[in-house]
């Protein structure tokens, strides 16, 4: 079976650019999802790091 990488950190829902569809709540909504389908813990951590 196939590995999924996930990278996340908390500190992306303080991302906020007004009129960006990327935002908070979108990203809470897709973590949830993630969650409800049972797929969340299935998925693999990846380091975020910053970018240059």
């Amino acid at each position: 079976m196939a590995s999924v990488g996930l990278v996340y950190d908390p500190i992306f829902l303080e991302h906020v650019k007004p009129g960006h569809p990327e935002r908070p709540e979108r990203l809470a909504a897709c973590v949830e999802a993630l969650r409800a389908a049972g797929l969340w813990d299935r998925l693999v951590p990846v380091a975020a790091e910053p970018a240059d």
